[in-house]
């Protein structure tokens, strides 16, 4: 079997969805020794892959954006002969009976929170989205909430649910000392609810409560301009963007781990921190009861009084920190890359499999 995958992802900095290809092909590769993979991009690809023969990378030039990867897509796929195409970012290349499709659903943001997304990008969801879902032979989500939103949102049938891991470079120290701080990892930007963190850690504050300085790492994104005036009176250190080994000595050295976004489509900053044995409060919005478990403290993302005492909690009783560090040592284990890429072999399987649409 030829499988073409749509790698634009890792033509650039690991973003979410990058990241998440990248660890399923990287298990794939280990995984699969009889078919041959075929990734395509418009750009060199940043994330380099072992010397293996059946896998090469295919690169078209664009200069617009996803049309010109559906429009010159289809040439390559019937040049190439690919049986099976795995689109990882919500679009399928147009004009092309002859292939099966593999589609993954990342999440229904387009649909839930519409005004968190950059114009183009709702655009381009809410256009193409419901096309490819109806030209995929076979579908899988990154999250059960992600599959069920996709039933309302688009109808569709029970949707398999492929997780995605940690990597492994994510592990505790091991004498992990802590130097008194939370953390929150992401993009500054108002889905991640930053604002309602800070209310809550400025109420406590205000109470008289002793807690850690909060510390914010993640690159600036848009419309945060109240998240950062907010924050200027507080103990709050912005960091932005960090590299992997910075970002593994923060979550090895915090005393616990804030992640109080409004809607994720897997949430792999939580799963990150668990792994290091950090103890997590989160919200419990959309996919994140999924990551943490029974091993977070979780909030509904509007509670600020609630997340207020969750701070508090943590901050003053370090018993809890060490059993909650255990319980997400033992949470962040259910989770495994080569699993995932089993998963999404046999996907492509019975994608090939299926008749055509």
């Amino acid at each position: 079997m030829k499988i073409g995958i749509d790698a634009r992802s890792l033509s650039g900095p690991l973003t979410g969805i990058g990241t998440y290809v990248y660890h399923i092909l990287e298990a794939l590769a280990l995984l699969d020794k009889d078919n041959e993979y075929i990734l395509y991009s418009h750009k060199p690809l940043q994330m380099p892959f072992p010397s293996n023969p059946l896998w090469r990378v295919s690169l078209y030039s664009s200069t617009v954006g996803t049309l010109g990867y559906c429009l010159k897509l289809p040439r390559l796929l019937k040049r190439d002969g690919i049986d099976v195409f795995w689109g990882t970012s919500h679009v399928l290349p147009f004009f092309n009976p002859h292939i099966r499709y593999l589609l993954t659903l990342l999440d229904m943001t387009m649909y839930r929170y519409p005004k968190s997304m950059g114009y183009y990008n709702y655009v381009v969801n809410r256009l193409l989205l419901p096309l490819a879902v109806r030209k995929a032979n076979s579908l899988f989500a990154i999250s059960e909430s992600t599959a069920k939103e996709a039933g309302i949102f688009l109808g569709t049938d029970e949707v398999p649910v492929v997780y995605g891991a940690a990597s492994p470079k994510w592990i505790p120290q091991k004498s992990r000392e802590t130097s008194s701080y939370m953390l929150y990892v992401g993009t500054v930007e108002p889905r991640k609810n930053l604002i309602t963190l800070l209310k809550a850690y400025k109420l406590a504050l205000e109470e008289g409560h002793l807690l850690p300085k909060l510390i914010i790492a993640g690159k600036r994104g848009w419309k945060s301009e109240n998240i950062y005036a907010l924050a200027k009176t507080l103990p709050v250190e912005f960091l932005g963007y960090i590299d992997d080994k910075t970002k593994l000595e923060l979550y090895n050295s915090a005393d616990f781990f804030v992640y109080p976004s409004l809607y994720e489509g897997f949430g792999l900053p939580v799963l990150e921190a668990m792994q290091c044995g950090l103890p997590v409060i989160s919200s419990n919005s959309s996919s994140l009861p999924e990551v943490v478990g029974d091993a977070g403290l979780l909030f509904n993302p509007m509670d600020v009084h609630c997340l207020k005492q969750h701070l508090i909690t943590l901050s003053t009783n370090g018993e809890l920190r060490e059993e909650m560090s255990q319980k997400s040592l033992a949470q962040s284990r259910k989770f495994s890359w080569a699993e995932s890429a089993a998963q999404v072999l046999e996907l492509l399987k019975k994608a090939q499999q299926a008749r055509p649409l």
